[in-house]
């Protein structure tokens, strides 16, 4: 037998599906009108709730489903805010919190009495109502990627702020009205509410980390135990006094570092709230509006016009005034009032508690309902508006360049990790495909090996589209995976490398392994190369360590963009060592982001004691780069060997520019403004011993008493911590108190010398002298474009030739005083 169809409809699976639909329909509906989806969905609750067409009452089911969006909303502030920008505008939020408070508590108190006739009590409370909002449009600010503007994150603060005024001057003022306002209640109170507070902040976080340390592999269950998170919290906040939503916002605080914006989880966290918790709480607001109230008789039109007119104005004189005291644009004003003149179930349930204990009248019902209807389609259309002329500002003061989104992974035992890192660089705004790469070497088993690395590659592309974001997965074959990575680099435009470093200990003919040497040496894109050691979950802090003077680097201030975007996706603390003198600097380009400043230890390759959750990335400079030295390699061996806690070697991009080779006489005459100058020298070797080949080319340097001390050094270097610029060239420095002037010495052996312990055979020494009483800086110039000189291709072959003596000396000295002359115009 079909059973009769009556309304309002109470068959469970039927009512779920009609609520389905409504989500489904009305916003498409709405949209059709140029009206905001939320607004559409407010007003279907409306026209098919219990006081329009009767199809849905506000019983159990849609009490809970509502109840549920309202919590889901909340938490979805604390967990997509940015912590950092949090703590940075606390001043902002406390001003905006106590205006957006004060201002509608004060026109409320004062104008009620006079306007509606009623006690001072009543108009406190109900003045409490005003104060009060519910971030409804919340899912357009996030969907514009507006979460972690200055002014919004200001905003969810100072709503925390206002809603628990708000919520414990109700307490308070039921309190008095009963005459329960005694000193056991408000001890019995704050009791409840500091031990709910130490509980979640000091015990979740720990319970947090353990759990995502053991179980980050299962997104399901991630997911779960978020949902657990939140509900169980916003339950406890309700025993302890508190209203649940503030329990889910510090719920999401403390699981922001957790659940990184653009990772799987978070892409979870959305699609389920946005596509259902959310809708369904919009619905349940829409149904508990009764236009009907509104024509009930005059006072009630009077209570209604009276309510809407004083909410509406009074969070505009708020929104206003913040955002004149602080600085906010127009358009952040403008979404200031549109997030915060919403009202809803708060403000419902606060004026039935009103009404329950006889502070109220009937009349103050039906103009909270009329208040709500208005205040959400206002604040929806307001926020709508605002909202996409504040992102679109925000796209064009920072514009992608063409490539800045193209990260490549080259895949490897690690993918996972590396996938996730490489998701957390990629840039919020950016268009371009997230490129995977599988490089398979030349040899037997070969199609086998291709099966595993499709395998290997379809599981990345699941990941990634898990998190939103279009993968382009590719493979190659070729007889070097360092040459299959730098070509795929040059196909696609790549601006990023994103590579896993070797687990094992490094051998000593290499800096890192053949092929991080080999990309380092022939590419000159961004290079982040990873470690993370097994059972490692999430980093708790991040630690850069910029060695050496970097500040005149032309790739500094992109590495330290997409260094920032890590802490700032992680939401974790960071700490910099660096010389004192580059603080200020570096200060400006970090955006006003919390930072522990430090000095590195000269004594040291490598920062003392690391903790086990930091992730330590390196700033380090290519051989050819400005700003290079030396000790760049030996940090590089000595990280990758020793370092046990998790690692990054960020290696900054290098521009494309490079001087062309001249044949006409050199002089540092022609090159005015050369921040130094030198002498150049080459001859042949005619020892087959490195010893007297060394103490031979010394002596074209004249060094008097120094010459022994000198060549013991560069002798030790060699066997120890040997720096090869090209396959073949070898290169040793010093500082000399009895040079006149910087030589530059180049030696050439037509067999070379096995003493380096390298693949190839050293068959030219390069010997920087500095004078000791010049700059530090000075002599670090000359080295970093020596480096960079003879790190070029064509100048290597030249120098391993047979070209004469005279005509190579003349080529590179003008070079490197072009190169010289450049760095000159750059400074200033």
């Amino acid at each position: 037998m079909i059973p009769a169809l009556t309304l309002p409809i109470t068959e469970p699976i039927l009512l779920f599906g009609l609520v389905l639909l409504l989500v489904l329909i009305a916003p498409l509906i709405s949209g059709r009108f140029k009206l905001p989806s939320i607004v559409g969905l407010i007003l279907a609750g409306m026209i098919f709730g219990p006081h329009g067409l009767g199809v849905f009452t506000l019983e159990a089911e849609i009490r809970l489903l509502g109840q549920i969006g309202l919590v889901y909303i909340m938490f979805l502030a604390g967990v997509e805010i940015d912590l950092q920008q949090f703590f940075l505008v606390r001043r902002h939020s406390l001003t905006f919190g106590w205006l957006t408070f004060l201002i509608p508590l004060l026109a409320g108190a004062l104008l009620a009495p006079q306007v509606l006739g009623i006690g001072i009590l009543p108009a406190i409370l109900l003045a409490s109502m005003f104060s009060s909002h519910t971030l409804i449009p919340w899912p357009r600010i996030s969907a514009l990627g507006l979460t972690r503007q200055r002014a919004v994150v200001a905003i969810v603060g100072g709503t925390i702020l206002t809603d628990t005024l708000a919520l414990l001057l109700l307490v308070f003022l039921v309190g008095a009205h009963a005459g329960n306002l005694t000193p056991w209640f408000l001890t019995r109170l704050a009791l409840s509410v500091t031990v709910f507070l130490v509980a979640l902040f000091g015990l979740l976080p720990i319970v947090n980390r353990w759990f995502f340390r053991h179980f980050a592999s299962d997104g399901q269950v991630e997911y779960l135990y978020v949902l657990c998170v939140v509900f169980l919290s916003a339950a406890l906040a309700h025993q302890a006094g508190l209203e649940p939503i503030l329990g889910a916002f510090f719920s999401g605080l403390i699981l922001n570092r957790q659940v990184p914006e653009k990772s799987t989880l978070m892409n979870r966290i959305h699609f389920i709230g946005f596509a259902l918790f959310i809708p369904f709480f919009l619905l349940s607001v829409g149904m508990v509006v009764d236009v009907r109230h509104f024509f009930t008789g005059v006072e009630t039109l009077k209570t209604t016009a009276f309510m809407i007119v004083v909410a509406l104005a009074s969070k505009w004189l708020a929104a206003r005034l913040a955002g004149r005291v602080i600085g906010w644009s127009r358009e952040e004003i403008r979404v200031a009032f549109g997030l915060s003149v919403n009202q809803a179930a708060a403000t419902l349930a606060a004026v039935m508690v009103g009404v329950n204990t006889g502070i109220f009248g009937l009349e103050i019902v039906a103009g909270t309902i009329g208040m709500i209807m208005v205040t959400c389609i206002v604040g929806s259309l307001v926020t709508e508006r605002a909202a996409r002329a504040l992102s679109a500002q925000h796209v064009r003061r920072s514009p992608d360049r063409p490539g800045q989104g193209r990260i490549l992974v080259p895949l490897g035992d690690r993918a996972d990790q590396l996938l996730n890192l490489a998701l957390l660089l990629r840039p919020s705004q950016s268009r371009d495909p997230l490129y995977l790469l599988h490089v398979i070497e030349e040899g037997p088993d070969l199609e086998s090996r291709v099966g595993r690395g499709e395998r290997l590659l379809e599981h990345s592309v699941l990941q990634a589209t898990a998190a939103d974001i279009h993968a382009m997965p590719l493979t190659r074959v070729t007889m070097h995976v360092g040459s299959g990575i730098l070509g795929t680099m040059r196909d696609y435009g790549i601006e990023t490398v994103v590579a896993g470093l070797p687990v094992d200990r490094t051998p000593i003919l290499y800096t890192c392994s053949p092929t991080v040497d080999f990309l380092v040496r022939n590419s000159r894109t961004t290079l982040l190369f990873a470690r993370v050691p097994d059972g490692f979950s999430k980093p708790t802090r991040m630690h850069w360590v910029i060695p050496f003077t970097l500040e005149d680097h032309p790739g500094f201030a992109t590495g330290v963009e997409q260094m920032l975007r890590l802490v700032r996706q992680e939401n974790i603390p960071l700490r910099v060592s660096l010389p004192a003198g580059d603080r200020s600097s570096l200060e400006k380009r970090l955006g006003g982001i919390s930072v522990q400043f430090q000095a590195p230890d000269p004594a040291r390759l490598l920062p003392r004691d690391p903790a086990a959750d930091e992730w330590t990335i390196f700033f380090m400079v290519r051989p050819s780069g400005f700003g290079w030295r030396p000790q760049f390699e030996r940090i590089q061996k000595a990280a990758v060997s020793d370092f046990q806690t998790p690692l990054g070697l960020l290696f900054l991009p290098e521009p494309e520019e490079a001087p062309s080779i001249q044949r006409n006489g050199v002089s540092p005459a022609d090159y005015g403004g050369v921040p130094v100058s030198f002498q150049l020298s080459i001859t042949d070797f005619s020892d087959d011993q490195l010893d007297p080949a060394i103490d031979h080319l010394l002596a074209e340097a004249d060094l008097e008493d120094e010459d022994d001390q000198v060549e013991e050094m560069f002798m030790d270097s060699c066997r120890t911590a040997p720096v090869i610029l090209a396959p073949g060239i070898a290169f040793l420095h010093a500082h000399v108190d009895s040079l006149a002037e910087n030589h530059v010495l180049m030696g050439r052996h037509p067999v070379g010398f096995d003493t380096f312990r390298t693949l190839d055979p050293v068959r030219v020494v390069v010997i920087l002298l500095g004078q000791q009483h010049r700059s530090a800086q000075e002599h670090l110039t000359l080295l970093a474009v020596l480096a960079r000189t003879l790190s070029r291709k064509e100048i290597a072959a030249r120098l391993l030739g047979d070209s004469g003596h005279l005509q190579l000396e003349e080529e590179l000295s003008q070079v490197m005083y072009e190169e010289l002359s450049r760095l000159a115009q750059r400074k200033g």
